[in-house]
């Protein structure tokens, strides 16, 4: 997400799904065949960055449960595929 323009500096939003593409992240994508198609975790902290930076360091939510209908962008879990690395997370739904 881009900042303003007053502030310099931009965010990761907390919410977003991560996946891993060799010694870096990106957002998961299950249409991706870069590694970014397994999910690695939630980000569970708002973390800024500068314009131009091409690492982030952010907390990852990896083994926990989340609320599929609280996941900013939505996620389909029906497409999530089982990895040995992959994220442990228990999906929650409205009713629970």
């Amino acid at each position: 997400m881009c900042g303003d323009g007053c502030d310099p500096c931009s965010r990761v939003l907390s919410g977003l799904p991560v996946g891993r593409v060799a010694e870096s992240s990106g957002l998961y994508d299950p249409e991706a065949h870069c590694g970014r198609q397994i999910l690695r975790g939630f980000v569970i902290v708002e973390a800024p960055f500068a314009p131009g930076q091409t690492r982030v360091p952010a907390a990852l939510l990896w083994h926990g449960a989340v609320k599929a209908s609280k996941v900013p962008g939505g996620i389909d879990v029906s497409q999530l595929v089982w990895h040995p690395r992959a994220a442990q997370i228990r999906f929650v739904y409205a009713g629970a």
